[in-house]
């Protein structure tokens, strides 16, 4: 009510499903305690417990509302998007696509949890494999992903990817220090170069033993619990 009373742009109202039958008919609103969203000719259910002493406990989406509402409401004030993620080279959203001698070494990584923001955020996500990227970049590309490949790209995929970047494209690479996969042309077209092996700097670093091994202790302000610090 705050909200719509400081925008002028929100509605909120109550209604009865039974007394407004054709109204709950018109959402497919079949049960008490249903928030539906609504712009225009589109509309997100939100479910919620109508038992105070169950909404209080628990897993109750009253709980995480604000999560809960947030995440429905870029799939009707967005269009649909579309991330192109690559496959065929082993990468974390692929992993049948490793190289058979390689998966006793690299480990099955999952993307669940970005496939399920990128739902959130009202993304359809492909796969784009060699022949579709040898021949570019499908044109309905929002942007496009490379996950951690354990093999390398062709060198056709990766004059394709620095053709969609001269275009304007967007696109995120994620690349393993321990992995075969570099970035070929996209160095250029960067401005950076990718060197394999273990985490090092050449400049920032703590000195201990005088000699090119205190490059691994790199320094850094920020911190946190992932393995890569331990």
């Amino acid at each position: 009510e705050g909200l719509a009373k400081s925008t002028g742009k929100v509605e909120v109202e109550a209604h009865d499903r039974m007394v407004s039958a054709k109204l709950a008919g018109d959402y497919k609103v079949t049960k008490d305690g249903t928030v539906v969203i609504v712009r225009g000719d589109k509309s997100e259910l939100l479910d919620l417990e109508t038992d105070w002493e169950k909404a209080r406990r628990g897993k109750s989406k009253l709980r995480t509302l604000d999560r809960e509402v947030n995440s429905r409401l870029p799939k009707l004030v967005r269009e649909k998007r579309k991330a192109y993620l690559t496959v065929g080279h082993g990468e974390i959203n692929d992993y049948e696509s490793v190289d058979p001698s390689l998966k006793g070494r690299v480990p099955e990584r999952r993307t669940t949890a970005l496939k399920r923001r990128l739902g959130e955020l009202n993304y359809e996500i492909k796969d784009l494999g060699l022949i579709d990227l040898a021949q570019g970049v499908p044109d309905d590309a929002t942007m496009v992903m490379v996950l951690a490949p354990t093999q390398p790209l062709a060198n056709e995929e990766l004059a394709a990817l620095d053709r969609y970047l001269g275009k304007g494209g967007r696109l995120l690479v994620a690349l393993d220090p321990q992995g075969q996969a570099g970035l070929g042309p996209l160095e250029g077209r960067l401005g950076l170069t990718f060197q394999r092996g273990s985490l090092t700097d050449d400049k920032v670093y703590l000195r201990q033993r005088g000699n090119a091994s205190d490059r691994r202790w790199a320094v850094t302000t920020q911190f946190s619990a992932h393995a890569s610090t331990t």
